[in-house]
């Protein structure tokens, strides 16, 4: 019976010393490992900002040329409808194709280009 309490207390002591060992050699690793962790994941948060910001300085001219396409589109649609005298009909038939060999055009520019 008493080498079980002794035996016991021996291993309590162990335990204890084995935990606090642990412990400290977990802090000590931990603290660089969380910095390195916060400068890896600062220098992805910045990379992606830059994305985001040369996604939107991409868009915002061909947005912009949007726009402009499409009030171009509309006061050629008034002007056709109002002072050449076409009918509505006529006159979206007129941009559509309009738009549409613009389109072809491009496209078959790009692949000479490509």
């Amino acid at each position: 019976m008493c080498e079980n309490k002794g035996s016991g207390f021996v291993e309590t002591i162990v335990r204890e010393a084995v935990n606090y060992v642990a412990r400290n050699v977990s802090a000590g690793i931990s603290a660089p490992i969380e910095e390195r962790s916060e400068a890896f994941m600062k220098c992805i948060e910045d990379r992606v900002m830059l994305m985001e910001r040369r996604a939107i300085r991409a868009v915002i001219p061909v947005a912009v040329a949007g726009l402009g396409a499409i009030f171009l589109l509309i006061a050629l649609m008034f002007f056709l409808i109002d002072y050449l005298h076409w009918n509505i009909v006529n006159a979206f038939l007129f941009v559509g194709v309009a738009v549409l060999i613009a389109g072809l055009l491009l496209k078959i520019r790009e692949l000479e280009e490509g």
